[in-house]
Formats: C-alpha cells, structure tokens, sequence
C-alpha cells in the first residue's frame, strides 16, 4: 500500500463520518421536537447515574482502598453541590479530593 491510497482511504473515512454526523442537524434544522427535547432533559442526568453505578461496581481491586475514596469523594460531590448549586465547583475538587485519596491510601 502506498500513501496516497492510504490517505484516501482516511479522507473517505472523515467525509463519511462528517456527513453521518451533521445529517440529523440538517434534517431537524427547521422542527422542534418534543421527543428531542426530552431526550436532551433527560441524558445528562441518566449518564451521570449510570457512571455512578457503574464506578461502584467491584473490581479486581475491590477492598476498603478502593472503595473508600470513592464514598469519600462521592460525599464531598453531593456536599459541595448542595450548597454552591455548581457543577465545576462540585465535580473539580472532588475529583482532586478523589486523586490525593488514591495516591495516599487512608487504611493501609
């Protein structure tokens, strides 16, 4: 293979993707739909739990190290969010608290 077929193959590939990608915005440019609107209430919440979920969920590495600085940074998420009402105040910390808790382990 050389690198114009390969080059060509790429540009193939992003023109395709690009068009897949803006299609839906040129074909509902014009319409409100309720359905869209729901979906783009509703999914931000949705992942959020199920990212959630699914960092709870044991791992080969399942012990109090693990799952400690999950609850604790957990904790501090629903804390600050209660009272600053701001997801970047709540989620950057946190995620910090999270970090500093998994490279200086409370329980040894």
């Amino acid at each position: 293979m050389n690198n114009t077929y390969l080059i060509s193959i790429i540009a193939i590939m992003a023109i395709i993707t690009f068009v897949l990608r803006a299609l839906p915005f040129l074909l509902l440019k014009n319409k409100k739909l309720k359905f869209i609107d729901y979906l783009g209430f509703m999914m931000p919440p949705g992942i959020m739990i199920i990212l959630v979920f699914y960092s709870f969920l044991p791992s080969s590495q399942a012990g109090i190290n693990h799952y400690l600085p999950l609850a604790i940074s957990s904790l501090s998420v629903i804390l600050l969010h209660h009272f600053f009402r701001n997801p970047l105040i709540s989620i950057i910390p946190s995620t910090g608290l999270y970090i500093i808790l998994q490279y200086y382990p409370i329980v040894t």
